[in-house]
């Protein structure tokens, strides 16, 4: 297995299963694939989307979406003791300096932070308070 570099967020990974995605996410994939990996978080919030939805067309060109572009291709990173302790620790410093961060965004940025990896998001504000506290990398493929 490949050395992993980048940690993708639940907004890159979803992005191929747009109309009109963003040529830049493509490309990036195509460069970076096998150094990606996506946290069980993000495939949550992928499977409870798909899951809410009415039976029809969308739905099950969602779950093929997802099934064949993102566990297909992707290495899962879990939600772990390790994680579990940073993203305590992240909570209590952000609380003391007045600040919150989203509950399942913070998983995500544990996720990377414990597995030493660049977050890849387009929403950078929501890590900004987390980004001040602790050394997560990120980069906006999105630019």
């Amino acid at each position: 297995m490949v050395k992993a570099i980048y940690l993708l967020d639940t907004n890159i990974i979803s992005e191929g299963a747009k109309i009109s995605s963003n040529p830049k996410i493509a490309e990036k994939l195509d460069l970076f694939a096998p150094y990606c990996r996506i946290s069980t978080i993000s495939w949550y919030e992928i499977q409870k989307g798909i899951k809410r939805l009415p039976d029809g067309k969308k739905k099950d060109f969602l779950k093929a979406y997802a099934q064949e572009q993102i566990a297909d291709i992707f290495d899962f990173l879990p939600f772990s003791k390790e994680c579990a302790d940073i993203q305590s620790d992240m909570y209590a410093r952000l609380e003391a300096a007045g600040k919150t961060a989203p509950y399942q965004d913070s998983q995500i940025a544990a996720t990377a932070l414990a597995n030493n990896l660049i977050l890849v998001t387009r929403n950078v504000n929501d890590f900004e308070g987390i980004t001040s506290l602790f050394p997560l990398k990120i980069e906006n493929w999105f630019e």
